[in-house]
């Protein structure tokens, strides 16, 4: 009996998603998913909600990763996005827990 795997099997191939909400200005609320594999970021999407209708919507993905210049960016955008005196950074490791971002 011959068996040829062409593929190889893994089950690195395991995607987690958390949800997290952040109090976004103008009496909105930021609803943020991030996916991640087991080692890095690969997706970002956000929805700023308004009596849970959403107003604007916004994703980023990469299979392989998110670089730190990239990564970067998404937080600049999103401090722009957050209440006064809420740190987006400090809430996206929260969500992140312990694979970091």
């Amino acid at each position: 009996m011959n068996i040829d795997f062409s593929n190889p099997i893994n089950f690195n191939a395991q995607i987690y998603v958390k949800k997290f909400y952040v109090p976004g200005r103008e009496n909105t609320t930021l609803r943020c998913l991030l996916k991640q594999n087991k080692s890095k970021t690969i997706g970002f999407k956000y929805d700023v909600l308004k009596k849970g209708k959403v107003l604007e919507s916004q994703s980023y993905s990469n299979k392989k990763g998110f670089d730190d210049n990239y990564m970067a960016h998404i937080i600049d955008i999103m401090d722009g996005k957050v209440r006064e005196g809420v740190n987006f950074f400090l809430e996206l490791i929260n969500a992140a827990g312990d694979r970091g971002i």
